[in-house]
């Protein structure tokens, strides 16, 4: 089988896929943001958002703060 096959199975068989994105924008600062692919049986807005992961705490969210690609390798959050 190949990868893309793989990756269909996966998708197939469960029953959400979140991505965790690693964002570096042209200023050197980074930062992360998270996606949900897939999740069964929830209504989600597709969408890109920031999120952190905070030392003792978790993660946390910010569902306000939308990443947007602005041109080939560029992102800003609104």
């Amino acid at each position: 089988t190949t990868f893309k096959e793989q990756g269909e199975a996966v998708s197939f068989l469960s029953d959400g896929i979140i991505v965790i994105y690693n964002v570096i924008y042209d200023s050197g600062e980074r930062t992360a943001a998270i996606e949900i692919l897939k999740m069964r049986g929830v209504s989600f807005k597709k969408r890109i958002v920031e999120m952190k992961i905070i030392n003792g705490k978790g993660v946390e969210v910010n569902p306000n703060k939308i990443l947007k690609k602005t041109g080939k390798n560029n992102f800003s959050l609104t």
